[in-house]
């Protein structure tokens, strides 16, 4: 599954990199997506990171 993910976010990531003209909006995307799902991750009873936060 986490290659077919990869594969998914790569294209993506070439799309928007090809609509905007810039490299600097899919990084920044990126950035943005991986701040916003912090606090979901620290939500899920799966994540070592709750242990450690309480």
């Amino acid at each position: 599954m986490g290659q077919i993910a990869g594969i998914v976010i790569v294209y993506i990531f070439e799309v928007l990199k090809g609509l905007s003209g810039s490299i600097v909006l899919p990084m920044l995307l990126i950035v943005a997506v991986t701040v916003l799902e912090l606090p979901v991750v620290l939500k899920m009873k799966e994540s070592g990171l709750i242990n450690r936060v309480k």
